[in-house]
Order: structure tokens, then sequence, then C-alpha cells
């Protein structure tokens, strides 16, 4: 209460709650005391409404159970009160502690707890130290944004006499331009941690149940203790492993566990992906089975199946919205093709659903529940789709209207779900530039700062979030960088810098769904002089190490979304122009191999049926020359050529030294007499002018250039399907450019058919 209700007394708070906070339920045979020797002769209600009801009336009311039957329990609440006078601007996280030592006279048992602050906490939380095992304990933790109301805290917490009770309030000051002070006005800021408990009803008062005091020793850190968040729809809190050996005079527990680490490791285009050799539009259809839109969104479930979100024929330019960023295409109706499809580890088409259902296509992530997040730029909602039976479908947002409070997004990019803590993050990215949360049923939280490192978020388009889910990582798409925000604080710092990165950032993503690092990255220029590559990047920010498709010289062309399989022995690139996913395979490896040989893949035969017998990538290079003639013992390694030659450049060596060719057998070459080399020299000479005159005659039977591709006899009778294989091997999107020029017999009784390019 920020006033007294009655004028000539004071007031406290017995109990309080909030709409959609869970109810508190007391331990039988507890109750709270009022009237006779409590003090407390009135009951008063505060209603607080967030908008003043003008066009109905509204009638809140609570029901109180009252006895007069004595109860063996009591219950009452415990206030640790923080204060430091002034809050400095400009700052992203502002720790304010608060602890007393516990007097008794009564072991007091917590069943509940609220916190209590004004706009600018994101989180507040209460430890427990204990005297007699010298260890923390966790009573619960809250955003102040959220519902305020008592929450359960932790059970079997006991509170001794000479126990220590502590919380601390954070505060994010950044959009601050002067000091805010503490006091009770909406404008400044307050620290309130409530603990309601319970102890004997023996007639004996706690001796002070309110805390001012600021501690001289470091509290323990939140993760210290968390590995299950509460859920933000229930707001239940859950057991903890909150015994950390220390003391108050410890600054800190001992930290938690760090993320695995992936090795270092080759990546390379897969084999196994047809896709990733097929540029043709026409060819991916015919592989896919459907008209293959834009591909903006991709992901893999927990069965290894790759989901792949495309526009169909449906296609965002600059006719796409008005100015005041409505769709100004409805009138075409949703996409009538399946714009969800579901394949297999190698491409080969599984299911496709999503008929009339999306208009633009953008977002797609998928939780470890295989539960489907997905947004539409173009009805500016975010849609969750589960494969549970019986439970509904969640949209948020206004379909078609665009906004910037929070039941409204603008073009929202990206979403991402976290079972754990029932958290959604989305990125609200095209038009408010914003990260926002809401509880699992769509409830809002809160809103991270937008402006970090003094530069304001343009087109947050992609999201990854650690493994303990602290750290939520965006991909700035238009600052070149990558931000990560503290979870539990809603502050922001950068990542990895714009200086690193060379390009618009698209997509991340960790390294498997375990979330491990390393952690990966797509860039993406509509400039041509800029490549457009893939990054990996390691816990500390650093990148280690750059990958794109061979195939394209060029880099990736305009790439999107990004995605890992399970294992993290693949990851997938999905491109909006060409229309197509690559895939790439991780490989393993104890040391970093040259990067030459990290992004290069081999050439492969295609698979398909009408490619038999045609390349379509350049014949893999002979192996490198070593500069070394002999291999000392152990198993020669990955990058020993297969061949071994002598360097001519190196200095002579002696008579003694000689190459083996069978491990036995010796040679040294002798000089020739003149003769032989004279007859030597000529019967070369023969040879070349042998030569010369075959491709002269070959000119003469054709004044044609040299053809650009050979097409086996198999396909002769077929020129369709001739010109279809033609077509996949060049990467073209259409059959100009080229002309069938003549059909003739080879010595050999093959028959060919030549292209050549107009």
């Amino acid at each position: 209460m920020s006033q007294n209700i009655c004028a000539d007394g004071e007031s406290s708070i017995m109990y309080a709650w909030a709409k959609q906070a869970p109810g508190l339920t007391f331990p039988k045979g507890v109750g709270l005391k009022i009237g006779g020797s409590s003090k407390i002769n009135y009951a008063v209600m505060q209603v607080h409404f967030h908008d003043t009801p003008h066009d109905k009336a509204d009638y809140p009311h609570l029901k109180l159970k009252l006895t007069t039957t004595h109860q063996p329990k009591v219950a009452a609440i415990y206030l640790l009160n923080g204060f430091i006078g002034s809050l400095p601007p400009h700052k992203q996280n502002i720790e304010v502690p608060v602890a007393c030592k516990f007097e008794g006279p009564n072991v007091i048992y917590p069943i509940g707890f609220r916190t209590h602050a004004h706009s600018l906490s994101p989180l507040i939380a209460g430890f427990l130290y204990s005297h007699s095992s010298k260890k923390w304990s966790l009573i619960g933790h809250h955003s102040p944004q959220e519902p305020q109301a008592f929450y359960p805290s932790q059970p079997g917490i006991e509170v001794h006499p000479g126990d220590i009770l502590a919380a601390r309030c954070h505060y994010n000051t950044s959009q601050k331009s002067s000091s805010v002070y503490f006091g009770p006005e909406s404008s400044n800021e307050m620290c309130n941690f409530y603990i309601m408990f319970y102890t004997d009803n023996n007639g004996r008062k706690i001796s002070d149940p309110v805390c001012y005091e600021t501690p001289d020793f470091k509290l323990p850190s939140l993760s210290d203790f968390i590995t299950q968040e509460e859920n933000t729809s229930s707001t239940d809190t859950h057991n903890e492993d909150s015994n950390q050996e220390t003391t108050p005079t410890v600054t800190t527990p001992a930290p938690s566990t760090p993320p695995t680490h992936k090795p270092s490791a080759i990546i390379t285009l897969a084999k196994d992906w047809r896709m990733n050799y097929l540029n043709s539009s026409s060819s991916i259809n015919g592989l896919l089975g459907v008209q293959f839109g834009q591909v903006t969104g991709i992901d893999v479930d927990s069965n290894d199946l790759v989901y792949m979100f495309h526009r169909g024929n449906h296609v965002w330019d600059f006719n796409s919205f008005t100015v005041s960023d409505y769709y100004n295409e409805r009138e075409k109706g949703p996409i009538t093709e399946s714009v969800i499809l579901v394949t297999d580890p190698n491409g080969t088409v599984i299911t496709k659903w999503g008929k009339d259902i999306f208009y633009l296509p953008h977002g797609l992530s998928i939780d470890p529940d295989d539960t489907l997040w997905m947004t539409d730029v173009a009805r500016h909602q975010i849609f969750k789709l589960s494969s549970i039976k019986n439970e509904r479908p969640l949209a948020l947002g206004a379909a078609f209207h665009p906004g910037s409070d929070k039941k409204h997004f603008c073009k929202p990019a990206a979403v991402l779900f976290d079972p754990e803590r029932g958290r959604i993050y989305v990125a609200d990215g095209y038009c408010n530039h914003r990260i926002l949360v809401f509880s699992k049923k769509g409830s809002y939280i809160t809103q991270y700062s937008n402006k970090v490192d003094g530069l304001q978020l343009e087109v947050p388009h992609s999201l990854a979030l650690s493994s303990d889910g602290e750290t939520l990582y965006v991909a700035d798409r238009e600052n070149y960088r990558i931000i990560e925000y503290n979870t539990l604080t809603g502050s922001g710092s950068v990542f990895v810098s714009s200086d690193k990165l060379g390009g618009a950032i698209y997509a991340i993503s960790f390294a498997d769904k375990a979330r491990n690092w390393p952690m990966y990255a797509i860039n993406g220029s509509m400039d041509e002089r800029l490549r457009s590559v893939g990054f990996t990047i390691n816990e500390e920010g650093n990148v280690v190490d750059t990958w794109y498709p061979h195939l394209n010289e060029k880099g990736f062309t305009q790439p999107h979304d990004i995605a890992v399989n399970v294992n993290g022995s693949a990851i997938y690139v999905a491109e909006i122009g060409p229309n197509k996913v690559w895939k790439f395979d991780v490989h393993e490896s104890s040391f970093p191999p040259p990067s030459s040989f990290m992004t290069t893949p081999s050439c492969v035969p295609s698979s398909s049926p009408l490619e038999e017998d045609t390349y379509l990538c350049p014949r893999p290079p002979p192996p490198p020359i070593s500069l070394n003639t002999t291999a000392t013992g152990g198993t020669a390694s990955q990058y020993t050529p297969s061949v071994v030659l002598s360097d001519p450049s190196l200095p002579s060596q002696t008579s003694d030294q000689t190459q083996s060719t069978s491990g036995s057998t010796k040679s040294s070459i002798s000089v020739l007499p003149v003769a032989i080399l004279v007859i030597i020299m000529l019967m070369i000479l023969s040879l070349i002018l042998l030569l010369v005159g075959f491709v002269a005659i070959r000119k003469k039977r054709s004044s044609l250039n040299r053809p650009l591709f050979k097409v086996r006899r198999h396909y002769s009778r077929h020129p369709k399907k001739r010109m279809d294989v033609l077509l996949q091997a060049t990467g073209s999107g259409g059959k100009k450019g080229f002309t069938q020029l003549k059909t003739f017999d080879s010595e050999s009784e093959e028959e060919f058919t030549v292209f050549q390019k107009t």
C-alpha cells in the first residue's frame, strides 16, 4: 500500500492476488489472525485497475472464510525492504541487496512470496542462508512486472533463529537520462520482497518482521539455483538444487557447469542432399512436388525430420505493403500450396500441409516438444501449432492489423518458445524493432530494451536461447551484430560486433538441439561485391571459421534462415533466391584443418535417373604434391596425399637417395646415350604432330565452337529430357540461351547431341 487507508492507524498487507496469477492455498490448520489481540481491527480491500472501466460497471469482490476456532498455526508476513536512495541513469543492471539476521523466537515456514517494484525492475529474488548447514537456499524469484500476487515459495524451507533472510532487486535504467529516486510514487522505485509464512500459534510474535539492512557481503547468483524456471502462466516454482557450499563472507557460490563445447569441425556440402546440386526452380519443384517459393524458415524436429516454411506463389516485394504497413494484396487470398514441407534427412518429402492459412510466411522454430512456432508478416501474427491432440492452437496479434502495443505486432520476424520456463520470445522485427516476452498462454510479460550499446535495434531477425535459458541471443540484422540479453534481468549487450561479421546477420543457431556451443550464423547482402557466408562463433564471441557452398564461389545468394539437426551433424541453410535449401555435413576433427580443405566439397555424380553419367560439378582436382619424400612412423593424417613426388625445385640429393616403389626395390636414373635421347625426342615430336592433325580434322568436320555439354545416347531420342538435364547442370532458370546444334555418330558408335550457348 502506498498510503494508509485509515487516517489514525497503521496498515499492512495481509494478502495480495492479481488477475491471471495462481491462487495460494494455506496448509491445513493455518490461518490469518484478525481482531482481538492481533491489533487488526479492519480488513480493507484495494482494487488496482489497469484501465478505468468507463463503459460498464465493475463489481470486484473477495470471499473470506471466518472461524472462531483456534488454529494450531498462524500465518504472517516478513518484509525485506531494499533502499539505496537513488538509481543512476544509463545502467543496464543495478543490484540492490537487503539482508537481515532472523531473530525468531519461533521457527517459521515460508509458503509464499511476493515481489514489488515499479517500472524499472525486471527481477527480484529472495534467499535463505542456513546457519547450521552453511548453505544458501532459494526462496523464490519473480518479475514485479508480472501480476503482483503471492506465489508459492520453494517447498521444505525452514527459517531458524540465527539464519539470514536476504533479497536482491535488479533495475535497468538504460533509458533514463537522470537519477531515479526511491519512494512511493509511480515515478519512483521500490524494492520489496514479501515472505508469507506460518509458525506455531503459541502467542509468541516475530520480534522484527521488517528488514531494511544493506548487507556487507555479496548474495549468491540466481543461476546457481535455477535448473527449471517457473512456468509464467502458472508461475509455480519448482525444486531447485540450491545447496551451494558457501557462506555470506564468500563472494559467490561455485559457478554452474559451463556449456559443453563441440570440438573443431570440418563443414562440407552433404552428398546425400540432392537439392545441393539442383539450381533450377523447375528441378527443385519436381523434386519436392510443389511450387517451391521463397524459403523463409527452416528447422529440424526431435526425429531429425526437416521442416521447410516457404511462400509458394506469393512474393514479398515493394508492392506488398502500404506505407502504414498494412498488407496490400489481401484480396489474393492465402497461399493455396502446402507451405510446410517435411522431409527426411536425405530430402525425400514425407508429408506437406499448411494450405489456405498463411499469406507471407516468415519465421519458423520447433521447440523440444516438436511444437511448431511460426510468424506471418502479412497477418502480423504469431502462430503455435501442436501435434498434441485436443490442444488448441495459439495465435498472438491482431490479424492484418499492425501495431506497436502489447497486443499487436508489425511484421514479426521470429518466435522462440522455452517450455522449461513457459516463455515465448518474439522478435517483432521489421517495424517495431523490439523483443517481447509472453507467457505460454500469450499473456504479455515484458519488453527488453531495444537500445543496446547506444544503438537502436534494427530488424531483430532471428533468436537463439542458451542451454541454461538465461541468455537470449538476437540477430540484429541491419546493425550487422549479435546481441545477448540476460533473460533474468532483461539487460542487453553486444555479443559479436559488426566488424567481425561483415554483413547483415539473418539467422543464428547453436550447434545442436541441446544448444551447445559453437554458434552458427549466416550473413547476407544485396551488394554482390560482398560474399554471404556462414560463421562458426565460439562462446567468447570470436569467429573461428567461415563456410559456404563452394559450388558457388560467391557464397550464398540470399540466405535467410539456419537450422541444425538433433546431434549437430548437419546444418541446413534456407535461401530466398534461388529458392532452395543447402545441407552441410559437420565432421568432427581433433584439430582445425586448413580452411581450403574445410569448405571444399568433393564432386559427386547426380543421383537423379535423368542425370545418369552426367557430372553436375567440376571433377575433383588431382591430389596435391607433397614437398616431403618420406614419412615417419604412425598413420598418415587425413591431409596426406595419395601420390608422393619429389619436388624438382629442391636441391639435388646424393646418389644414395632413391624413391621406393615396392618397399624393397630401388632404382636410379642413369645417363642415356645421345642416340637414344634423339630417338625419344623424335618419337615425342611425332606424337605431337599426330595430335595436331587429329584436332585439325575434328575442327574441319565442324566449324562450330567447342560444345558446352554432351548427353549420352540414352537420351538422344528425347530432346526435351536432354534439355532438362542440361539446364539442371548449368543452373539456368529457363530454356533460353541454348541451341541444339548437331547430332552425329562417333567412332565408338555412341550417339551424342551437342548444345552450344548462344
